[in-house]
């Protein structure tokens, strides 16, 4: 949602313990409504390691994630090398 106070962030986040990847923007209303964040990288992993994103925003209230059409949340992996 559009809001210009604070700032908006997203991560990647390894075991939960540790960024390996990390986006932070200020915040800026706009007339379409909000801010898009993309984040990636490239990190080898172990067979037991797990990843999760993470979205924050400091505003000081609740805002809504927007879906919308072709863009929405999403988090995918590849695999890139030998099996």
């Amino acid at each position: 949602a559009a809001n210009s106070t604070g700032s908006r962030a997203t991560r990647i986040r390894l075991n939960n313990t540790t960024d390996i990847a990390l986006v932070s923007v200020p915040a800026v209303a706009s007339a379409d409504g909000g801010t898009a964040l993309n984040v990636s990288t490239i990190y080898s992993l172990a067979a037991t390691d797990y990843v999760e994103l993470w979205v924050i925003q400091t505003s000081g209230g609740a805002l809504d994630l927007s879906l919308v059409g072709n863009y929405t949340p999403e988090f995918m992996m590849f695999r890139i090398g030998d099996s």
